[in-house]
């Protein structure tokens, strides 16, 4: 299973790039999250428009594979869709670059799922995407949905089969706005790069 973080959104309600926030102990959000993906063992994929952050990856060599997101930019599933194409034999561990909360227990229940069955978080009763697991068997469906237009995760993953892992609010938790800057669930001490 390769791990791969999507970080090509316009953090647009942020103000600033997300994943260039700092953090208080040193670092940015995007390195922050890259490591973690690291220290799970395997090879990781980072998808993003943003040079900025193909450029900071660059840091960790060959251990991060970084994929240019070539427009149109409309969503996690598009890029979902890019990240599949580029690993085609591979079920794809998804996480994204705004979730500081995962860590690597957290995402035990992914790295030990087997099947064809889309692996996603739930907490209070809703269904959160990302982590995701993403077997490579469903790769022709998810070409499919995006042929016919399909731009909501959701919405294609409730067409496939699904297996839900529990895990507590905090893990899943976005930094979204400036206000989660300071949420008691994602920690303190961000500041913008």
């Amino acid at each position: 299973m390769r791990p791969c973080l999507l970080s090509g959104g316009a953090s647009r309600r942020m103000g600033t790039d997300k994943a260039l926030l700092r953090r208080a102990c040193g670092g940015t959000l995007l390195e922050r999250q890259l490591q973690l993906l690291l220290c799970l063992g395997s090879p990781v994929s980072l998808i993003s428009r943003h040079p900025s952050h193909h450029d900071l990856a660059s840091r960790f060599g060959s251990r991060v594979h970084r994929i240019p997101e070539p427009p149109p930019w409309e969503g996690p599933l598009l890029a979902l869709s890019r990240l599949m194409e580029a690993h085609p034999d591979e079920d794809l561990l998804v996480i994204a670059v705004d979730m500081p909360g995962l860590s690597a227990p957290s995402l035990r229940p992914w790295l030990e799922a087997t099947g064809e069955a889309i692996q996603i978080a739930e907490a209070a009763g809703r269904w959160h995407p990302l982590p995701g697991r993403y077997p490579a068997a469903l790769r022709p469906s998810l070409r499919r949905a995006v042929l016919e237009g399909e731009r909501s995760l959701l919405g294609w993953i409730r067409r496939c089969p699904v297996q839900l892992h529990s895990l507590p609010e905090p893990a899943l938790h976005n930094l979204n706005t400036p206000a989660d800057l300071t949420d008691a669930r994602t920690g303190h001490g961000w500041s913008r790069f």
